[in-house]
C-alpha cells in the first residue's frame, strides 16, 4: 500500500494538472482530522469556478494517473465527484463551486445553523459542518485569494455561530424537559418513540458540545474519536450520551434513567457555558 504522504503528492498534482480556473486544492477526510483508520479512503477537495462533465474529467485523471483503477464519477447541479483507487488506498475526489463554498462559510460565520433531510446524513444535513473540512485540510494549492483569506478567517471559531450551534442543538432537550409526552412514552415503554427522541436530543447535545469547546461539528462518522479531541466536556458525557438505548426489552425505569443522564449531561454542558 502505497504511504500517504507520498500519495497526497501525486494526486495533488494530478489534480493541478486538470489546469481547472483558479483551483484550490486540499487534503481532507479522516486523514486530516487525524480520525483515520484502516477503513478510511483518501479524500480531497478541489473548489474552482468550473470544471469539465464528469466522463471527462474520468477520462483527463485516467491518463494523469495511468495506474488508477476503478474511476467512476458522480454528479449533481453544482458538484461532482471522481473515485479510484490507487496505490492499494480508494481515493475520493470531490469538486466544489468556490462560490458556493464561500456563500456557506459567510452564513456560517453570521451565526446561520440550518438543519436539511439529505438522505445520506440520517442525522441531518447542516450546511455549516463544511467549516469541518475547510479547517482541518491540508492545502496542496491555492490560486483564488479570496478562498485563501476565508480560511484565514475561520481558522479562528466565530463567537455567532458558536452561540448558534449550541443553542440549536440544546433545543430538543430544552423542549423535551418535562415534556408530557416523552413521561406518558416512558410510561408506556412506547421505545420506538423513545429511541426517537432521545436520538434528537443526543445528536443535538453532540452539536453543543462541539460550539461549547469551539471546534467545528464534521459529521456523525466516528463520534467517539471526534468527542475525544475535545478539550472540555461534563463528567461521563460521551459513555452517557452514546450509550446504548434499553431497546424493546427496556422497562420504564431504565428509559428513565437514559433519559436523565441525557438531560443531566445538558446540565453541564450549560454550566461549562457559564
Amino acid at each position: 500500500m502505497e504511504d500517504i504522504s507520498k500519495l497526497v503528492g501525486r494526486i495533488g498534482q494530478a489534480l493541478l494538472a486538470l489546469s481547472l480556473p483558479e483551483p484550490v486544492i486540499g487534503f481532507g477526510g479522516a486523514h486530516a482530522k487525524g480520525l483515520a483508520d484502516a477503513l478510511s479512503d483518501v479524500d480531497f477537495y478541489v473548489f474552482a469556478d468550473a470544471w469539465p462533465a464528469p466522463s471527462a474529467l474520468v477520462q483527463r485523471v485516467g491518463q494523469i494517473l495511468p495506474d488508477a483503477t476503478e474511476l467512476k464519477s458522480w454528479a449533481s447541479d453544482t458538484e461532482c465527484g471522481v473515485d479510484f483507487s490507487l496505490g492499494g488506498r480508494v481515493v475520493e475526489v470531490w469538486f466544489r463551486q468556490s462560490k458556493l463554498v464561500l456563500e456557506v462559510v459567510e452564513q456560517a460565520l453570521s451565526g446561520t445553523v440550518e438543519r436539511e433531510d439529505r438522505v445520506w446524513t440520517p442525522n441531518g444535513f447542516y450546511r455549516y459542518a463544511a467549516l469541518a473540512d475547510l479547517s482541518s485540510m491540508t492545502v496542496l494549492h491555492c490560486e483564488n485569494r479570496e478562498f485563501g483569506e476565508t480560511l484565514d478567517r475561520i481558522r479562528r471559531y466565530p463567537s455567532p455561530l458558536r452561540r448558534a450551534a449550541f443553542t440549536h442543538g440544546m433545543g430538543p432537550l430544552e423542549f423535551w424537559r418535562g415534556n408530557m409526552h416523552l413521561d406518558t412514552a416512558i410510561e408506556r415503554v412506547d421505545a420506538y418513540y423513545l429511541q426517537s427522541i432521545a436520538h434528537q436530543i443526543r445528536t443535538g447535545l453532540l452539536h453543543a458540545a462541539f460550539a461549547a469547546n469551539g471546534k467545528y461539528f464534521g459529521g456523525d462518522k466516528k463520534m467517539r474519536q471526534a468527542l475525544g479531541q475535545l478539550q472540555t466536556l461534563p463528567p461521563s458525557f460521551v459513555d452517557d450520551v452514546l450509550r446504548p438505548w434499553p431497546g424493546n426489552e427496556g422497562t420504564s425505569a431504565q428509559w428513565r434513567e437514559m433519559f436523565d443522564r441525557l438531560f443531566a449531561a445538558g446540565r453541564g454542558l450549560i454550566e461549562m457555558q457559564a
